[in-house]
């Protein structure tokens, strides 16, 4: 059995400048052999020292040092090393970087005279040792038996939500705290020089690719010495995609025990039983290090692979309320727990009368948001205020007097929040549907998802349907259109001419996917709607708003005498006439970076419409900007 007390000698050889400055300067040379009785540290040696009175500092790679020369200003100096020194098994399985057993040394040395000499005499008890400092970079708890415990990393949505671990899988995936890093690496950069600004970079030492929730086999310095002292901390990177691809959030520690520097990240740093758990704060608000936003045009993947049973259901529900600072919503009792930390959402304006339409929070007026928080019953909490963030800029608060106020009266205003999944995959194997607009409830009309890889419908045999057909108003009432002009985004929900109030307009549809795949042959196919209800003589429906965005769309038909595509007759938002000037038609676009026909050439996207009477518009065109995302 290998005694912790096996010394590895790591030799600094300094040597005076002859320089007689008020702040002379020595000479260090390294020399070294990163061994331990014959044993490399081959996972990592890193080599510390701060001027306890200048803003001088160094960071070194142990193991590729040997013979490097570096000035440094005489005086009092802190020295740290740390080393890793892994084991065949860790190798094999491609964990290279910080990891194996661990041994520290701390010492303060006073460089005065012409030639010093700096032995370090490392073992796995020093990095227990309790240091001299205002704060420690070795970890320091009753759980912790020896030496440095490996770590675990996740992420979570919300930290606040976490509240204090107890199994380390409050945010494992699956449940609804999950964060969105799905992969990580771990990295400590090298400098010579002032700590504050203008160092010189010495390059940087990583860890392989590391999964989320399970033990990393890594193990990293948990206190927080580093903190203020220009040391070197750890950056760990949170990919939203496995295998360390994908849009990433650097976050930089000081000492994993302080938390990131910067002041809008979070993160949770908890033992249990001697295993050390890193809850990194990541949802699609969190911002990067340097202060850039995520993207996901296609959504997060979130909620994971989804079907279509998994849109069935009412996901919106009437805002009642909105508090002074924009950001925290009120929706009738315990609904506020439809909406979880991280979810996207669409505030939707649905109508209004007299005073209620006076705010700028106009009838079809909408945009996306993310959930903070909820309080559990009627309070949700955004990421940011609902006024300030908008298409149409800075709008003033509406009254929650018009907002609360019973439907129709003569002042009001009819708001709703709707739930936007954001899934990894989804397999369109039945019907998806828009639940009937209620004016009195303030709520339904619109379905909306995205899709962060594949959306995909085999209508092969059968017909597949995405629709919110009927689902929107069934008069007129309540539609203020001036909020709406040309070239202002707005989705307009259809309503009827008052004839058959059983009628009803064409709902809302949002799609958005990085990659759509539609199989279908002559028995089947896909059919995507937001039309008016068909009328009785004399009755007339207003198509709704559908808006298809996707990276690619890949046709694969199965027979050999049709092109795939979809035609217009299966892609439209049309107004419905039965006698009588037709009402206005609704507004289908269907937008793309490429589009391929996986079999039969010749295949396409729907073809344009030109808006007639009661005919809907539909608006194709590719798209560059998404190809950005695809």
């Amino acid at each position: 059995m290998r005694t912790f007390i096996l010394l590895l000698t790591f030799t600094l050889l300094f040597a005076s400048c002859g320089r007689k400055e008020k702040k002379s300067k020595v000479t260090l040379r390294l020399s070294s052999g990163a061994l331990v009785n014959g044993v490399a540290q081959t996972a990592g040696l890193v080599v510390m020292g701060k001027h306890r009175m200048f803003d001088q500092s160094f960071t070194l790679d142990g193991n590729a040092s040997d013979g490097m020369v570096i000035e440094l200003e005489k005086g009092e100096w802190d020295f740290y090393a740390i080393g890793w020194e892994g084991t065949p098994a860790l190798q094999a399985a491609g964990v290279t970087r910080f990891a194996g057993n661990v041994r520290c040394n701390f010492q303060t040395k006073l460089l005065e005279a012409p030639e010093e000499q700096i032995s370090f005499s490392m073992n796995q008890a020093n990095c227990m040792q309790k240091l001299p400092m205002p704060h420690d970079f070795y970890p320091h708890d009753p759980s912790i038996s020896a030496s440095i415990p490996t770590i675990t990393i996740a992420t979570c949505q919300d930290i606040v939500t976490l509240g204090t671990p107890t199994g380390g899988t409050e945010c494992a995936s699956g449940n609804s705290n999950f964060g969105l890093g799905r992969s990580f690496l771990v990295k400590t950069y090298f400098h010579i020089g002032p700590e504050n600004g203008g160092g010189q970079p010495m390059g940087h030492m990583e860890s392989h690719c590391l999964n989320p929730d399970v033990n990393s086999n890594l193990s990293l310095p948990l206190g927080d010495t580093l903190k203020d002292d220009g040391l070197p901390g750890f950056h760990i990177f949170s990919f939203t995609e496995a295998g360390c691809q994908g849009q990433f959030i650097e976050y930089k520690f000081n000492g994993l025990a302080a938390g990131p520097q910067h002041q809008e990240q979070d993160s949770n740093l908890t033992m249990i039983g001697g295993q050390a758990y890193l809850f990194l704060e990541h949802n699609s608000q969190t911002p990067t290090d340097n202060g850039g936003q995520q993207n996901f045009f296609f959504g997060s993947g979130k909620h994971g692979n989804g079907t279509s049973a998994s849109l069935l259901g009412n996901h919106e529900e009437r805002i009642i309320g909105i508090d002074n600072t924009g950001t925290v919503l009120t929706v009738p009792n315990t609904t506020a727990t439809y909406f979880q930390p991280g979810d996207e959402v669409m505030w939707y304006v649905n109508e209004c009368a007299g005073q209620g339409c006076t705010s700028g929070f106009k009838p079809g007026r909408f945009n996306f948001a993310h959930v903070k928080s909820n309080n559990g019953n009627n309070l949700v909490t955004l990421h940011g205020p609902i006024h300030q963030q908008t298409h149409y800029g800075p709008l003033s608060l509406p009254l929650n007097s018009h907002l609360s106020v019973a439907i129709p009266t003569t002042d009001y205003l009819s708001m709703q929040l709707v739930k936007v999944f954001n899934f990894e995959n989804l397999d369109v194997n039945g019907d998806i549907y828009a639940y009937d607009y209620s004016q009195s409830l303030g709520k339904g009309g619109i379905k909306a998802f995205r899709v962060r890889n594949e959306m995909t419908v085999d209508a092969t045999t059968i017909q597949r349907s995405i629709y919110a057909t009927g689902a929107g108003r069934n008069n007129n009432a309540g539609v203020d259109m001036s909020g709406c002009g040309t070239g202002i985004p707005c989705l307009l929900m259809g309503g009827n001419n008052g004839v058959n109030a059983t009628e009803k307009g064409g709902g809302i549809l949002f799609i958005s996917a990085r990659t759509l795949k539609y199989s279908y042959d002559s028995g089947g196919g896909l059919f995507i709607k937001a039309s008016g209800d068909t009328v009785t003589t004399g009755s007339q429906t207003a198509g709704g708003t559908l808006l298809a965005q996707f990276g690619e769309v890949v046709f694969n038909h199965l027979g050999t005498a049709m092109a795939a595509n979809i035609s217009s007759n299966q892609f439209h938002a049309n107004g419905q006439i039965n006698g009588g000037a037709g009402m206005w038609g609704g507004y289908a676009k269907f937008e793309y970076c490429v589009e391929t026909d996986a079999n039969v050439p010749g295949g396409s996207v729907p073809s344009p419409v030109t808006q007639s009477g009661g005919t809907g518009a539909v608006e194709v065109n590719p798209n560059p900007d998404y190809c950005g995302f695809y």
